[in-house]
Protein backbone atom coordinates (compact mmCIF):
# COMPACT_ATOMS: atom_id res chain seq x y z
CA UNK A 1 0.00 0.00 0.00
CA UNK A 2 1.19 3.25 -0.99
CA UNK A 3 0.45 6.83 0.50
CA UNK A 4 1.50 10.00 -0.20
CA UNK A 5 0.88 13.29 -1.91
CA UNK A 6 0.45 14.20 -5.24
CA UNK A 7 -1.94 14.01 -8.26
CA UNK A 8 -4.52 11.86 -8.65
CA UNK A 9 -4.19 9.67 -12.09
CA UNK A 10 -8.09 9.72 -11.87
CA UNK A 11 -9.29 13.04 -11.19
CA UNK A 12 -5.99 15.00 -10.88
CA UNK A 13 -6.24 16.75 -8.47
CA UNK A 14 -3.51 17.10 -5.63
CA UNK A 15 -4.26 15.20 -2.70
CA UNK A 16 -3.04 12.75 -0.45
CA UNK A 17 -3.57 9.30 -2.18
CA UNK A 18 -3.72 5.64 -1.50
CA UNK A 19 -1.82 4.35 -4.43
CA UNK A 20 -2.08 6.92 -6.43
CA UNK A 21 -5.72 7.55 -6.35
CA UNK A 22 -7.31 9.93 -3.78
CA UNK A 23 -9.98 8.91 -1.50
CA UNK A 24 -12.95 10.54 -3.14
CA UNK A 25 -11.94 8.64 -6.65
CA UNK A 26 -11.37 5.30 -4.46
CA UNK A 27 -14.38 5.84 -3.00
CA UNK A 28 -16.59 5.88 -6.52
CA UNK A 29 -14.73 2.96 -7.53
CA UNK A 30 -15.13 1.06 -4.69
CA UNK A 31 -19.20 2.19 -4.83
CA UNK A 32 -19.12 -0.32 -8.13
CA UNK A 33 -18.18 -3.00 -6.08
CA UNK A 34 -20.64 -5.96 -5.79
CA UNK A 35 -21.54 -5.83 -1.55
CA UNK A 36 -24.37 -8.72 -2.06
CA UNK A 37 -24.64 -12.41 -2.37
CA UNK A 38 -22.97 -14.48 -5.05
CA UNK A 39 -24.10 -17.58 -6.22
CA UNK A 40 -21.92 -20.57 -4.31
CA UNK A 41 -21.76 -22.30 -7.33
CA UNK A 42 -20.81 -20.00 -10.36
CA UNK A 43 -19.77 -16.72 -8.75
CA UNK A 44 -22.57 -14.95 -9.84
CA UNK A 45 -23.29 -11.63 -7.87
CA UNK A 46 -27.40 -11.71 -6.87
CA UNK A 47 -29.96 -9.58 -6.17
CA UNK A 48 -30.78 -10.86 -2.58
CA UNK A 49 -29.84 -13.40 -0.30
CA UNK A 50 -32.73 -15.74 -1.03
CA UNK A 51 -32.30 -15.25 -4.77
CA UNK A 52 -31.59 -17.94 -7.55
CA UNK A 53 -29.20 -18.34 -9.92
CA UNK A 54 -30.16 -19.71 -13.16
CA UNK A 55 -26.86 -20.77 -13.60
CA UNK A 56 -26.06 -24.32 -15.61
CA UNK A 57 -24.10 -25.43 -12.30
CA UNK A 58 -21.66 -26.98 -14.41
CA UNK A 59 -19.09 -24.31 -14.97
CA UNK A 60 -15.81 -22.87 -13.09
CA UNK A 61 -16.92 -20.58 -9.61
CA UNK A 62 -15.80 -17.33 -11.10
CA UNK A 63 -15.64 -13.96 -8.82
CA UNK A 64 -16.81 -10.65 -10.31
CA UNK A 65 -15.85 -7.82 -8.40
CA UNK A 66 -16.96 -4.67 -9.35
CA UNK A 67 -19.54 -3.57 -12.65
CA UNK A 68 -17.58 -2.06 -15.62
CA UNK A 69 -18.99 1.35 -15.40
CA UNK A 70 -18.09 4.60 -14.53
CA UNK A 71 -15.02 5.19 -12.11
CA UNK A 72 -14.49 1.85 -12.64
CA UNK A 73 -14.35 1.32 -16.53
CA UNK A 74 -12.66 5.08 -16.17
CA UNK A 75 -10.03 3.37 -14.38
CA UNK A 76 -9.82 0.47 -16.15
CA UNK A 77 -9.31 2.33 -19.97
CA UNK A 78 -6.87 4.63 -17.68
CA UNK A 79 -4.52 1.96 -17.52
CA UNK A 80 -5.00 -0.66 -20.69
CA UNK A 81 -5.35 2.35 -23.18
CA UNK A 82 -3.50 5.62 -21.73
CA UNK A 83 -0.52 3.30 -20.18
CA UNK A 84 -0.88 4.66 -16.62
CA UNK A 85 0.94 1.33 -15.31
CA UNK A 86 0.97 3.12 -11.79
CA UNK A 87 -2.79 1.99 -11.40
CA UNK A 88 -1.83 -1.69 -11.64
CA UNK A 89 -1.21 -1.06 -7.72
CA UNK A 90 -4.53 -0.08 -7.04
CA UNK A 91 -5.84 -2.52 -9.20
CA UNK A 92 -3.80 -5.18 -7.41
CA UNK A 93 -5.22 -4.16 -3.83
CA UNK A 94 -8.27 -4.62 -5.11
CA UNK A 95 -7.88 -8.27 -6.16
CA UNK A 96 -5.87 -9.31 -3.11
CA UNK A 97 -8.95 -8.12 -1.20
CA UNK A 98 -10.81 -11.22 -2.60
CA UNK A 99 -7.46 -13.92 -2.34
CA UNK A 100 -7.95 -15.85 1.01
CA UNK A 101 -4.79 -14.76 2.71
CA UNK A 102 -4.63 -17.95 4.73
CA UNK A 103 -4.04 -20.34 1.61
CA UNK A 104 -1.37 -21.24 -0.47
CA UNK A 105 -2.21 -20.19 -3.55
CA UNK A 106 -1.14 -20.22 -7.91
CA UNK A 107 -2.28 -16.52 -9.27
CA UNK A 108 -2.02 -17.11 -13.04
CA UNK A 109 -2.76 -14.24 -15.35
CA UNK A 110 -4.48 -14.39 -18.69
CA UNK A 111 -2.20 -12.89 -21.39
CA UNK A 112 -3.23 -10.10 -23.51
CA UNK A 113 -2.68 -10.34 -27.10
CA UNK A 114 0.27 -10.27 -28.89
CA UNK A 115 -0.60 -6.96 -30.80
CA UNK A 116 -1.78 -5.47 -27.22
CA UNK A 117 1.56 -6.05 -25.83
CA UNK A 118 3.46 -4.85 -28.52
CA UNK A 119 1.05 -1.65 -28.72
CA UNK A 120 1.13 -1.18 -24.93
CA UNK A 121 4.70 -2.42 -24.33
CA UNK A 122 3.47 -4.66 -21.18
CA UNK A 123 0.96 -7.32 -20.51
CA UNK A 124 -1.17 -5.47 -17.89
CA UNK A 125 -2.80 -8.77 -16.17
CA UNK A 126 0.66 -9.56 -15.83
CA UNK A 127 1.85 -6.33 -14.14
CA UNK A 128 -0.49 -6.82 -11.96
CA UNK A 129 -0.47 -10.05 -10.88
CA UNK A 130 3.58 -9.70 -10.72
CA UNK A 131 2.63 -6.70 -8.00
CA UNK A 132 0.45 -9.20 -6.01
CA UNK A 133 3.31 -11.91 -5.99
CA UNK A 134 5.65 -9.20 -4.70
CA UNK A 135 3.25 -7.87 -2.12
CA UNK A 136 1.31 -11.01 -0.60
CA UNK A 137 3.12 -15.09 -0.02
CA UNK A 138 0.95 -16.60 -3.15
CA UNK A 139 3.48 -17.41 -6.36
CA UNK A 140 2.63 -16.36 -9.86
CA UNK A 141 2.75 -18.85 -12.60
CA UNK A 142 2.13 -17.67 -15.96
CA UNK A 143 0.70 -20.92 -16.87
CA UNK A 144 -1.15 -19.79 -19.67
CA UNK A 145 0.04 -18.41 -23.45
CA UNK A 146 -1.92 -16.56 -25.89
CA UNK A 147 -1.81 -17.92 -29.71
CA UNK A 148 -2.12 -15.37 -32.45
CA UNK A 149 -2.36 -11.64 -32.81
CA UNK A 150 -6.56 -10.46 -32.16
CA UNK A 151 -8.34 -9.33 -28.97
CA UNK A 152 -11.91 -10.66 -28.56
CA UNK A 153 -13.34 -6.78 -27.91
CA UNK A 154 -15.40 -6.38 -30.74
CA UNK A 155 -17.35 -9.98 -31.17
CA UNK A 156 -20.25 -11.30 -30.93
CA UNK A 157 -21.19 -13.78 -27.86
CA UNK A 158 -21.09 -16.87 -30.98
CA UNK A 159 -17.67 -15.20 -32.08
CA UNK A 160 -16.13 -15.17 -28.73
CA UNK A 161 -17.44 -18.95 -27.85
CA UNK A 162 -16.05 -20.03 -30.90
CA UNK A 163 -12.33 -17.87 -30.41
CA UNK A 164 -11.50 -18.54 -26.98
CA UNK A 165 -10.97 -22.39 -26.74
CA UNK A 166 -8.50 -21.59 -30.25
CA UNK A 167 -6.74 -18.67 -28.04
CA UNK A 168 -4.69 -19.77 -25.17
CA UNK A 169 -2.63 -23.02 -24.65
CA UNK A 170 -0.46 -24.41 -21.21
CA UNK A 171 2.64 -22.71 -21.29
CA UNK A 172 4.27 -26.30 -19.97
CA UNK A 173 7.72 -24.78 -19.20
CA UNK A 174 6.26 -22.80 -16.10
CA UNK A 175 4.43 -25.99 -15.07
CA UNK A 176 7.58 -27.54 -14.48
CA UNK A 177 9.70 -24.39 -13.29
CA UNK A 178 6.49 -24.04 -10.59
CA UNK A 179 5.43 -27.95 -10.28
CA UNK A 180 6.38 -27.99 -7.10
CA UNK A 181 4.71 -25.26 -5.75
CA UNK A 182 1.56 -26.37 -7.66
CA UNK A 183 1.75 -29.52 -5.88
CA UNK A 184 1.85 -28.06 -2.90
CA UNK A 185 -0.89 -25.15 -3.60
CA UNK A 186 -4.53 -25.16 -1.89
CA UNK A 187 -5.78 -23.73 -5.19
CA UNK A 188 -5.10 -21.74 -8.51
CA UNK A 189 -6.80 -18.23 -9.19
CA UNK A 190 -6.92 -17.00 -12.46
CA UNK A 191 -7.38 -13.94 -13.02
CA UNK A 192 -8.47 -11.08 -15.82
CA UNK A 193 -8.95 -7.91 -16.28
CA UNK A 194 -12.75 -7.63 -18.11
CA UNK A 195 -15.46 -10.31 -18.35
CA UNK A 196 -18.02 -9.82 -21.14
CA UNK A 197 -19.42 -13.71 -21.71
CA UNK A 198 -16.80 -15.69 -19.32
CA UNK A 199 -15.51 -17.55 -22.41
CA UNK A 200 -12.21 -16.39 -21.92
CA UNK A 201 -11.90 -17.04 -18.16
CA UNK A 202 -13.67 -20.63 -18.13
CA UNK A 203 -11.76 -21.57 -21.51
CA UNK A 204 -8.50 -20.66 -19.75
CA UNK A 205 -9.70 -22.35 -16.52
CA UNK A 206 -10.49 -25.48 -18.65
CA UNK A 207 -6.87 -25.51 -20.16
CA UNK A 208 -5.14 -25.70 -16.81
CA UNK A 209 -7.65 -28.38 -15.36
CA UNK A 210 -6.82 -30.52 -18.47
CA UNK A 211 -3.53 -31.70 -16.81
CA UNK A 212 -3.54 -30.05 -13.20
CA UNK A 213 -5.44 -31.52 -10.78
CA UNK A 214 -6.29 -28.86 -8.12
CA UNK A 215 -9.37 -26.22 -7.51
CA UNK A 216 -9.05 -23.52 -9.72
CA UNK A 217 -11.59 -20.43 -9.35
CA UNK A 218 -11.77 -17.56 -11.99
CA UNK A 219 -11.07 -13.89 -10.61
CA UNK A 220 -12.43 -10.89 -12.83
CA UNK A 221 -11.71 -7.10 -11.90
CA UNK A 222 -14.83 -5.59 -13.68
CA UNK A 223 -18.29 -7.66 -15.14
CA UNK A 224 -18.96 -5.68 -18.59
Amino acid sequence: MKHCYGFCLLCHNFQKLYNYICPLCRAEVEALLYQGENCPLCGQPLLHEDSICLCDQTGPFIQRIAVYAKEMQHLMLRYKKTGVKRLGYFLATLITHYVPKDLRLIIVPVPCSRSSRKTRGWDQMVYIANIIGRTTDHTVCKLLERTGNSEQKGLSRSQRLTEAPRSYFLNERQWQLHAQKIEACHAIVVIDDVMTTGSTLRTCIAKIEEVIDKPIVGLCLAMD
